[in-house]
């Protein structure tokens, strides 16, 4: 009876031990997920070549229970976890230059100035087509770009300078203009003359300088008034006697 015993348990610890075994090898098998941006449960399953149902009884979820990233899944024995993509070695950086922005630019304007593709003039500043810059920001070219020469600002026009000519005493009315019209030069080479502007003030008194070829012109004297005649009155004609028959007095 004993060796009856004996051999029931040991058979039943020869079980127990290939379940602990077969438990092991499972528990062994089964790997771990984190859920990414973008995930759901069924393609997370499709992804580890696994069954949905499988997936969601491993982790105690139903169809509609919610995931997010960061969140650590159980993938069932046998997943299939696809390896990482082999990360390209980085191209080595080639030299590139700065630029300023100035007013009136524009992403796509900086772009063809400087010969280089927009999306990567965009890219190498982490920008969008929507992206705001201001004037004085700098970007980073991409390399080759071939910055354009700034065109030579064009030099101030000098004026020709105005010979001096004979002197003008301002008298009251007077105007810039119509001293300028009144002696036959121009308003200009008045102002230029006398270091003064179409604004500035001038009252009696005050000496200008004329333009060489000015022709001063004689004020036209003011007419005298001439008294007007005085009216002779109408002689008083003398009452002249009336013809007719005379008609005796009655007395």
């Amino acid at each position: 009876m004993s060796r009856v015993v004996r051999r029931l348990v040991i058979t039943g610890l020869l079980v127990s031990a290939v379940s602990v075994a077969a438990i092991a090898d499972v528990a062994s098998a089964s790997t771990s997920y984190t859920v990414k941006p973008g995930d759901s449960l069924i393609r997370i399953a499709n992804r580890n070549g696994v069954k949905l149902n499988d997936l969601l009884a491993a982790n105690s979820l139903t169809v509609s229970s919610l995931i997010w990233p960061g969140m650590t899944l159980t993938l069932p024995g046998g997943a299939g976890v696809p390896a990482a993509a082999p990360t390209a070695a980085p191209a080595p950086a080639a030299a590139s230059t700065s630029y300023t922005v100035k007013p009136g630019d524009s992403l796509i304007r900086i772009a063809n100035r400087n010969g280089v593709r927009l999306n990567d003039l965009l890219s190498l500043n982490g920008l969008t087509t929507s992206s705001l810059i201001w004037p004085g920001m700098t970007l980073t070219l991409p390399a080759g770009a071939t910055p354009a020469a700034p065109a030579p600002a064009a030099a101030p026009a000098t004026p020709a300078p105005v010979a001096a000519g004979p002197s003008y005493t301002v008298v009251a009315g007077d105007t810039l203009g119509r001293i300028a019209s009144r002696h036959g030069v121009r308003l200009a080479d008045l102002l230029t003359l006398n270091g003064m502007t179409a604004t500035s003030l001038i009252m009696p008194g005050r000496v200008l300088q004329l333009p060489a070829g000015a022709t001063p012109r004689t004020a036209t004297p003011a007419a005298t008034p001439t008294a007007a005649p005085t009216a002779t009155p109408a002689a008083t004609p003398a009452a002249t006697p009336a013809t007719g028959t005379r008609i005796p007095a009655t007395w």
